[in-house]
Parts: structure tokens; sequence; C-alpha cells
């Protein structure tokens, strides 16, 4: 019976793997339409979304198999509730990026621009914390998971708060491009929450392996 439970929840695992890959791609996705406002690349946004909510559902349904045919030990039993929650996480920032994607094309002048390439960094700094997820998760190892994720996060947000500013200011100003920055306030603000909600899959990847639990911010 044991031997069925861990290819189980190794299957688990490998659609978490499937689910961080293509958040990571949607991350780049973005960022190729935050430098380019490609419309073309919103389409593959969608589908990432699309996909993504499929395999959630592929992780709920095997976990409650699992659940019915095992009845998990503690340390499996809280590994596999993890995994739901990652895999929720997930397929939401998968949403929130297909919903960025629609806020594009858009027009920019030269502040604006600025803005959007520090944007690109927001973006590029939350797929190093998928990242950082997805090598812990690998290696099963989350010593330092807490503390990466915890300086990453703060990046994100520091980089909000310092957005949101300009925009602000360029709003108080005088510049043209209004709907193009009110937009893009919207943009920051959900990269902000991707951000938290990149730090909660760490977060509940340290309860998984340890029990143990931690607040990243």
């Amino acid at each position: 019976m044991m031997r069925g439970l861990i290819q189980r929840v190794e299957r688990v695992e490998r659609l978490l793997f499937e689910l961080m890959n293509l958040t990571r791609r949607g991350l780049s996705v973005l960022d190729e339409v935050l430098a380019t406002q490609e419309r073309t690349k919103v389409a593959e946004l969608e589908e990432i979304e699309r996909k993504s909510d499929e395999i959630n559902l592929q992780v709920f349904e095997l976990c409650a198999q699992t659940f019915g045919l095992y009845g998990p030990v503690l340390h499996e039993l809280r590994y596999l509730l993890s995994a739901m929650q990652i895999s929720s996480f997930l397929e939401r920032i998968c949403d929130l990026l297909a919903e960025i994607g629609e806020m594009f094309p858009m027009e920019l002048d030269e502040r604006m621009r600025e803005v959007v390439e520090r944007a690109r960094i927001m973006v590029r700094t939350i797929d190093n914390m998928i990242e950082e997820v997805e090598l812990s998760l690998r290696e099963h190892r989350v010593e330092s998971l807490e503390r990466r994720l915890t300086e990453l996060d703060t990046r994100v947000d520091q980089l909000f708060l310092e957005l949101h500013k300009a925009i602000v200011e360029y709003l108080k100003t005088g510049g043209r491009a209004v709907e193009s920055a009110v937009r893009l306030l919207y943009i920051i603000r959900y990269l902000e929450r991707i951000g938290d909600i990149a730090a909660k899959c760490g977060a509940r990847l340290i309860y998984a392996e340890r029990g143990r639990i931690v607040h990243i911010k």
C-alpha cells in the first residue's frame, strides 16, 4: 500500500512541476507583452490560464482519490493538502497574468515606458520566486527558502511602491497618457499580489516538508 501511496504523491509532484513551468512561461510571455505590446501574445496567456485550470483540477482529483484509497498518514496527508493549495495558488497566478494581458496594447509616452521597464523587473523577480519554490520542491530542501522568498518579495513590494508613487506623480503633474497610467496602476497592483501568492506557495511547501507554519512577507 505504501508504494502505491508514494507513486501517487510523485504523480502530484509531476503535475505541480508542470504547473510551475506553465506559470513561469506565463511570466515570460507577460514580460514579452510589456516589452512589445504584441496583442498576439495575449492569446497565449489565455491558453496558459485555461491549461493551468485543467492541471489544478487534475491535482485535486488525484489527491481526493488518494485520500479515499489510502487514508494517508500525517506527513503524506499534510503534503497532499499543501500540494492542493500550491496548485490553486499557481492557477490563480495564471488567471492574473491573463487579466494583465487583456490591458494591452496601450499608448505610452517616455515616462510611462520607464514605468513599464521597471514593471518588467517585477515580473522577472516573481519568476525567480517561482524558480526558488520549484528547486526546493525538487530537492525536498526548504532550509533557505523562507529567507530567499522574503528577500525577493520585499523587492517586489519596493518596486510596487516606487512605481505607484511615480504614476501618481505623473497623473498629478498633467501627464497625457492618463488611461495607460491608470492601467499600469492596476498592472503593478496585480504583480504585487502575484508576488504575495508566490510567497504563499513557498510557505505551504515549508509546511508540507517540515510541518512549520511561516508567514512570508
